[in-house]
């Protein structure tokens, strides 16, 4: 799937990562600041995180289970893919006012943020 130039965007210097939907069981794609891999190298066994050659990271085991759990959160109950009406993976302004959370969209590295999109 393409990917749109705003995901670019927000994604820059943030290392892409895989895992399976939860929900629908299909592969995601999305970002995670470098401190947030750091910090799950930390966590999970090494076999949970398969560093590729392009420097993205496929997700398995107990962190694909974590990661896919808020994501699951973020995705279905707080209504992120349901309110993504013109499928881009961005959260335009008038977008989020259909999400179920406080967030306010932010371009920003820091943290864990995340922009995700299913293919």
């Amino acid at each position: 799937q393409k990917v749109s130039d705003k995901v670019k965007k927000a994604e820059r210097g943030m290392t892409t990562i895989y895992f399976r939907d939860p929900i629908t069981n299909n592969l995601v794609r999305s970002a995670l600041s470098s401190t947030a891999i750091n910090k799950m190298g930390i966590e999970f066994d090494k076999e949970d995180m398969t560093k590729r050659l392009d420097g993205s990271y496929i997700l398995n085991g107990k962190a694909e289970n974590f990661v896919a759990g808020w994501y699951a959160d973020i995705a279905y109950t707080r209504a992120y893919v349901a309110s993504d009406r013109n499928n881009d993976g961005y959260l335009e302004d008038y977008e989020l006012e259909d999400t179920k959370s406080g967030f306010v969209a932010q371009e920003t590295n820091l943290g864990l943020f995340v922009q995700s999109y299913t293919q």
